[in-house]
């Protein structure tokens, strides 16, 4: 039952959207590095579809719903992107290079800066899709070149993302939630 005149706080969908990054980044950046066997490609790409693509999707609507259109949008590009990566990698079997894959990462890692420049949230949202643009960046060229050097390195990109984007989950939701003191998350 409400409680007459409780103030009414509005919750963030970024820490489902980023958690929701976290599972994607981590699970494929280590198949990048050759940590996962070389055939689970198709089970790489069901979890993340299944993990990472509706929960992003769920973020992006609740963001435009709620009047964030910077949360909206960069969990759409988040979720389209991911769907992409997963769908490719599912058609092929594996998570053999893809240039057509590749020149989407490369577009998503552009796109990708623009929440990242004007986001109006927490700092640390800004840091999460610019790491991720980061991420993308590297992971487009190591799709277009099948260089084994640039998929490591967007290994370890993935990797660093995955800290980034569980720390910013964690921090906005203990913000939000108890009201914690966490570096940069929260809107100064």
């Amino acid at each position: 039952m409400p409680i007459a005149n409780a103030p009414v706080t509005r919750s963030s969908t970024l820490p489902l959207g980023f958690l929701a990054l976290f599972i994607a980044t981590t699970v494929y950046a280590f198949a990048q590095l050759q940590w996962l066997p070389s055939d689970s490609g198709v089970t790489v790409a069901i979890c993340v579809l299944a993990a990472t693509v509706a929960a992003q999707v769920i973020a992006s609507i609740f963001g435009f719903a709620s009047g964030d259109a910077t949360v909206g949008t960069g969990m759409a590009i988040l979720a389209g992107t991911w769907a992409a990566v997963a769908i490719s990698t599912l058609t092929a079997g594996s998570v053999a290079p893809n240039d057509p894959l590749g020149v989407v990462l490369l577009c998503a890692a552009v796109t990708l800066l623009i929440p990242a420049a004007v986001g109006s949230g927490p700092p640390i949202a800004s840091a999460v899709m610019a790491t991720t643009s980061l991420r993308y960046f590297g992971t487009g060229i190591a799709e277009i070149t099948g260089s084994e050097t640039w998929m490591t390195i967007a290994g370890l990109l993935g990797l660093a993302l995955a800290v980034v984007s569980f720390y910013a989950a964690f921090a906005l939701a203990a913000v939000a939630e108890r009201g914690w003191t966490m570096p940069l998350a929260r809107k100064d």
